[in-house]
Parts: structure tokens; sequence; C-alpha cells
């Protein structure tokens, strides 16, 4: 059981039904003693009269005297019995008719109280005294009928017992109420969490209960830890690749000088890793001048984020006077990391800028078919690219026109972020701008 709150309403309930259950018991005793003890008073009473109608005739025998014990004593099986013993001497209550009790031997002083079976199998109680008079022992057992009273008491448990269910029936509701009311700062936290991880929020609200104070203090201090060291690695690779621009330079001189051009293989090999360090140098500052400044698990808010991206562009490809036309929702927000899709959008509309001869149509809408799927078309009105060519476009280092600047890592990077999200990236032409089409789609993040 994974459920804090199943955990603590299966804790109450089982703690309330032993409660109730006890409670049951001990009210039910209780009632069942108090009620005894009533009747042992009224037994005790009527043994103290038939002690008084009791005498002994000149031979010594027994004899009552039975306008004394009441009338009740006189009627059969009223439920009321006594029966008096000294020696061999027995005198018993009319009501017994022609039955008999089962009492006990007692001496002179006690006292004892037992239940039995009357005439009729009717519970009774009987008490039986030990006396002593005119020097003779005498010996009264005096019972009542129980009857009634567990008649009684069985209607009492019975309404006790339907009043305890719906007392627990009501406590489990309300504890139910209090418990939801209680959790309910761990699941705003839940959601707060959620919305965190979609970069909707940068810390959690620290107005919470002082128990789970400090869980959302150290997750804030983490946020916070780790804000800080993506920001500073990113920070440190520019710097990075602003530091390496100047001896990259020295090396490019240095493979035109003339002295190198006579050393084929030198200057073959210089050329190639002077190359491979310009396009990482070129990767890293593209996106952090597309990236700008934003938090770690951003979400990507698609007007604004397009808008910011297209002006940056723009001014990179100002000689070409680019017209950009968009089709994009302006509360659209994508569920993705702000910086891959700033980074894939970048490389595609970038490639769209050097290629288009004025006209670069970009579309980003969610999927007719599953609203949660994302689907990006981006168009140019350039040359395109010849069919037999498509399959080669994701390939590190690939340059289908050399004398375009750029270095072939551009769709091979779009390609990198969109398998990272289980996506598909499809190349083919344009038939409104007869240029280059790309069109990728992309499924929702799976929920945690």
């Amino acid at each position: 059981m994974r459920s804090l709150q199943a955990r603590l309403g299966a804790g109450l309930f089982i703690s309330l039904v032993l409660v109730f259950f006890l409670l049951w018991l001990i009210v039910s005793n209780s009632i069942r003693y108090l009620a005894e003890n009533y009747i042992a008073s009224r037994l005790e009473h009527d043994s103290e009269i038939l002690l008084g109608a009791t005498s002994f005739d000149p031979q010594g025998l027994l004899t009552l005297n039975k306008k004394r014990p009441g009338q009740i004593y006189q009627r059969p099986f009223s439920g009321h019995y006594f029966v008096i013993t000294s020696g061999e001497h027995e005198i018993r209550s009319r009501s017994l008719w022609d039955m008999t009790l089962d009492t006990q031997a007692v001496v002179t002083g006690e006292i004892k109280r037992l239940h039995s079976i009357g005439p009729q199998n009717q519970p009774l109680l009987v008490l039986i005294t030990g006396y002593r008079k005119l020097d003779k022992t005498v010996t009264i057992a005096v019972a009542e009928d129980l009857s009634n009273i567990e008649s009684e008491l069985t209607v009492f448990q019975w309404r006790f017992t339907f009043s305890a269910i719906v007392a627990l029936f009501f406590l489990m509701v309300l504890h139910v109420i209090m418990i939801r009311k209680g959790l309910r700062p761990l699941n705003n936290i839940k959601e707060e969490l959620r919305a965190l991880e979609h970069g909707e929020l940068q810390s959690l609200n620290n107005q919470v209960p002082m128990e789970i104070s400090p869980l959302v203090d150290e997750i804030n201090h983490l946020v916070k830890i780790s804000n800080q060291r993506l920001q500073r690695s990113r920070n440190a690779l520019a710097d990075l690749a602003h530091a390496l621009k100047k001896p990259l330079t020295v090396l490019n001189q240095l493979s035109n000088d003339p002295a190198i051009r006579k050393l084929p293989d030198i200057e073959s090999t210089l050329n190639t890793q002077t190359n491979a360090m310009q396009q990482s140098m070129d990767r890293v500052l593209k996106r952090a001048r597309l990236a700008g400044e934003g938090f770690a698990g951003a979400r990507f808010s698609v007007y604004r984020e397009i808008t910011q991206l297209l002006k940056v562009l723009d001014a990179m490809y100002r000689e070409k006077h680019l017209h950009f036309e968009t089709d994009i929702p302006d509360a659209l927000i994508l569920p993705y990391d702000r910086e891959d899709i700033l980074e894939l959008l970048g490389n595609i509309i970038e490639n769209a800028c050097k290629w288009a001869e004025q006209k670069i149509n970009i579309g980003i809408n969610l999927d007719k078919n599953n609203n949660t799927n994302t689907c990006i078309i981006i168009e140019d009105d350039g040359a395109g690219v010849p069919e037999k060519s498509l399959s080669t476009l994701v390939q590190r280092g690939i340059r289908l026109d050399e004398n375009t600047e750029g270095h072939g890592i551009g769709l091979s990077i779009a390609q990198d972020i969109v398998d990272q999200y289980k996506g598909t990236m499809t190349f083919g032409q344009s038939e409104q701008l007869g240029g280059f089409r790309v069109e990728i789609n992309l499924p929702a993040p799976t929920t945690r």
C-alpha cells in the first residue's frame, strides 16, 4: 500500500473498530452488571422477608407464613421463585409448581450469586444466603427471571451497534476530509514540481507547513544550484569558443603560408582540424546567441521565442531582405526544453535563410490527429534539394553546395534533437514555394 492517505485511513478504521468494539463490550457488560446488582438487591430484600416469615414448630419442623412472601411467589411460573432449606426440610414457592432450583450449599453469613435455568428454561439470577435462626441453620435461595433484562439488553446492543456504525461512518468521512486537507500542501507541491519540470516555475512556493518546509527548501536549493551550474557551463562554453577564435585564426593563416603549402600532408591535416574546431565553435556561439537568458527546464513559448529568433536571423541575413510568414498560435507553449527547441528551429530556419531567395514560411501547430503532438513545417523559395540527395542531408559535414558558408552540421544536429524526443523529420519539395521543405513531428513527452 503506497498511498499515505490509504495507510492513514486504514490505520484509523482499524483503530476505531477496535475502540467501538471495546466500548460496546464495556457498556454492555456495565449495563448487565448494574441491572443484575439492582435485581440482587431486591432478591436480598425478599430473602430477608422470607427469613422473617420462617419459623419452627414444636417438633422442630420448618414452617412459613405464606401471607408474607407476596402473591408473585404464589402464581405458577411467575419468574419469581424461592427455596428455603433447613437440614432435611425444604419449602418451595408455589410458583415453582413441581419443579425445583439448582442451589449450592452455603455457610452461615455467606451470600452466593449464580446464574441458573428456570422451570421454563428461562435465565435466572439466584441469590443464596446462609442464616442462623433459633440455633438452626437456614438457607434461602431466591431467584428472578432475567428474560426481560436480556431482551432489553439485546435491544440496547443492537441500537448501540447501529449508532456505533453510523458514528464510525461519519468519523471516517470526517477523517478522510481532514487527511485530504492535511495532505493538500503535498498535492500542491506535486503540481509545482510538475510545473517546475515543465519550466513554468523557477522555484517552489516556500509558504508551506513547517513539517515539509525543509523538503521544499532543499528542492529550491538544488534547483538554484542546478541553474547556476547550467548557466556557468553555458558561459564557460561560450567563453572557450571566443578564446579559441584568435588561435584558430592564426592556424588558418598558417595553413596559407607558402612553406606549409609545400607540405601537402601537413596542410591537409591542419585544414581538417581547424575546420572541425571552427564547426564546434560556431555551434556553441550560435546556440548561446539564440538561447539568450533562460532557466533550466524552461518550456518553449512559441510565439515569443520565434519572434526573437527571427529578429536574430533577420539581422544575420540582412542583405537578403528575407520575408518570414508564420502560422503560429499566440498562446501555444510546447512541452519541450526551451534550449533544445531553439537549437532545433535555429538550425532549420537558418538553413532556410541560407538557401531562400526571399520568402520563408514557418508553421507550428498541434497535430490534427493528436492534439498532444507537435507538427513543425518550414519551407523556403530557394532552389530546393534533388530527391536523390535528400537522404544525405543529415550526415555530418555533408554540404551540397561548397560555395555557401557553413559546415554541414546544422541538419544533423537537428536530427539528433528530433531523435532525442523520439520524433520524425522528413525532407521534401515545397508545393507552395517551390523550394526546400522540412516537416518535423514531435510526440508529447511521457509523464513520469
